[in-house]
């Protein structure tokens, strides 16, 4: 299961929540009767998450599937598994 959920178990509770907490507002009409207060709190919450992660995040750790490379080195290697095959 760890192949297919990469990432800490936490940063899925953090989708979970977030989602719970979107459907909440939705249900409440949150997003049309105080629309200020709403995006207020949706711009703070969004960093929020993104700094929480990004300030938990070790170097090494595995997030996306595919490597992350430069530009330059994505060349060299699309060139290197062509020539594997």
């Amino acid at each position: 299961m760890r192949d297919i959920f990469l990432g800490k178990p936490w940063h899925w509770a953090l989708v979970v929540l977030v989602a719970a907490l979107m459907a909440w507002a939705g249900s409440a009409r949150t997003h049309v009767i105080q629309f200020n207060a709403f995006l207020i709190a949706l711009v703070i919450g969004s960093l929020l998450i993104v700094l929480l992660i990004l300030k938990t995040h070790r170097s090494g750790e595995q997030v996306t599937r595919e490597p992350l490379l430069p530009d330059d080195l994505e060349d060299t290697a699309h060139e290197q598994e062509e020539a594997n095959t």
